[in-house]
């Protein structure tokens, strides 16, 4: 089996340089407020981009699927938790006020971008080494953590919330504890799938590597 595409990585080293680039724009923007969380998580982003330029640059002979995917998300997580430790006024008011005001941030924005893009570009991938073999697991994975992504958006939902707060105690805690394990359970082996998804042709890079 060939090698990783260049026509796949360049463009990911591209994007991973506006990644980059906009981590070092964050990062002088909040050393000026001197705002230490938010440069904690700017520096994740920069060394996040740094790391997809290597992979655009051919720097890493296998698992470019799962690098690019690992990437996109610590990206735009990172974009997000930087909002939140500069935005604390919105943090404060809950989780859904909190997303909504990255939505009016440009640079969080770019970062939810690369990191959509840098996944989707990891999705091509791994639709294209040995899709019989990885389209399943990836589906079975996703499947597998819909209940937990079901589950949060219950939880942030107001009415919701309000409902589970008019729950006696005791049922509350049982329904709770239930949720918990089972939940983990799910995601345990959802995120497994995912990865061994994402792993498919880690041994045919290698191999293609070495000739």
């Amino acid at each position: 089996m060939p090698p990783t595409s260049r026509f796949i990585l360049a463009p990911a080293g591209l994007v991973s340089l506006v990644a980059l680039i906009g981590g070092v724009v964050g990062l002088v923007m909040a050393l000026r407020l001197g705002d230490w969380f938010a440069i904690g998580f700017d520096l994740t982003v920069i060394v996040a981009g740094a790391m997809g330029v290597m992979v655009g640059l051919g720097r890493f002979r296998a698992s470019h699927a799962l690098a690019l995917l690992c990437i996109g998300g610590a990206i735009a997580v990172s974009g997000l938790l930087a909002f939140a430790a500069s935005s604390r006024a919105d943090a404060a008011q809950g989780m859904g006020v909190m997303v909504r005001g990255t939505l009016r941030d440009p640079l969080t924005l770019s970062r939810y971008g690369v990191g959509a893009l840098l996944m989707a570009l990891s999705g091509v991938i791994l639709a294209l080494r040995r899709p019989g073999k990885s389209l399943p697991l990836l589906a079975m994975g996703a499947g597998l953590c819909l209940p937990a992504a079901i589950a949060a958006g219950i939880g942030l939902h107001p009415t919701s919330r309000d409902w589970l707060a008019g729950l006696p105690p005791l049922l509350l805690t049982v329904i709770a504890f239930v949720a918990f394990f089972t939940l983990l359970v799910c995601v345990s082996a959802g995120l497994h799938c995912i990865i061994r998804a994402f792993e498919i042709g880690r041994v045919d890079d290698a191999s293609a590597a070495k000739q």
